[in-house]
């Protein structure tokens, strides 16, 4: 399987390299059908020891249960690889995290999705 993407019916993910680190971009549903594919997505990413990650999930349409552990692991896990972790949460991302009490204790920061991310110097 190619780790650059990956299209289904329910999630799709790209993956840009760029010069400020390591894009991943996810669309569709995360749950439990599709939380494995996200992570190994995740993990082939983090393989390459990127300086940054930028999860883009402003596309994500439902987060499940299952799809917010995923997601909480998968930011743990790049916390302690990367040096430095943003995420582009959706709506229905937003609202889980919030619905959780997690939207401050994922571990990256979270940019709303309105505003581009603040440049690296």
């Amino acid at each position: 399987m190619d780790h650059r993407s990956f299209r289904d019916r329910q999630l799709s993910y790209h993956v840009e390299v760029c010069a400020d680190g390591v894009h991943l971009i996810v669309s569709g549903d995360l749950d439990h059908h599709t939380c494995d594919v996200f992570d190994c997505a995740v993990r082939a990413v983090l393989t390459g020891a990127p300086g940054s990650l930028v999860l883009d999930l402003t596309a994500v349409r439902f987060i499940s249960a299952q799809g917010t552990a995923a997601l909480v692991d998968g930011l743990h896990r790049a916390a302690g690889i990367c040096a430095a972790v943003a995420m582009l949460p959706s709506p229905a991302v937003r609202r889980r995290l919030e619905l959780l009490g997690l939207d401050l204790a994922v571990g990256g920061e979270s940019v709303d999705e309105t505003e581009p991310p603040a440049a690296s110097a």
